[in-house]
């Protein structure tokens, strides 16, 4: 497992991406892609716009309600299938909505009607006004959950194994 250098005051959403990504070689690096419309990257994180709420509440299921309260967003995901893997940090103008916001995305995540396949793990942390999170497979969201733990004034606040709770509700 790789330690992340010392990072001090966070710049931007993509820097805490990067970050929480030092786990991920090469090889997975390539299937994954960051940013939404002309911020696209490819093997890194890129910003995502906030213009228009619909489109983050759909790739990145955030909270389509509380996009007011964030300022700045950067992604990085799967590129063929959003649910094997999508990572999202998002900048929180006011601290004191960061667990507001935390809570929101865990929720929103957990009660998402996926399309193409259940996510299996879901962890959300905080990087000082950050909101940063991951979901899809259980191997791709541990590595980012690694790299994340080892960034500096990281936090991680939540983890959930969503397959079973899937379960649960289906045998309920």
């Amino acid at each position: 497992e790789k330690k992340n250098d010392e990072m001090g005051h966070i710049a931007k959403a993509v820097d805490v991406l990067t970050a929480a990504h030092v786990n991920f070689d090469e090889e997975m690096l390539g299937y994954l892609g960051g940013g939404y419309g002309e911020e696209v990257t490819a093997g890194a994180p890129g910003v995502f716009p906030l213009d228009d709420f619909e489109t983050v509440r759909a790739v990145l299921t955030f909270p389509a309600e509380y996009i007011e309260l964030v300022d700045e967003a950067g992604s990085m995901m799967h590129m063929m299938n959003g649910n094997l893997y999508t990572s999202a940090a998002f900048h929180v103008a006011d601290n004191a909505n960061m667990l507001l916001i935390e809570e929101a995305v865990l929720d929103t995540v957990k009660n998402n009607q996926w399309m193409c396949g259940f996510p299996e793990k879901l962890v959300i942390g905080q990087v000082e006004n950050y909101v940063v999170y991951a979901y899809g497979n259980v191997d791709l969201v541990t590595m980012f959950e690694e790299g994340l733990r080892a960034t500096e004034l990281a936090e991680v606040k939540f983890i959930e194994d969503l397959v079973v709770a899937e379960e649960t509700v289906e045998e309920g």
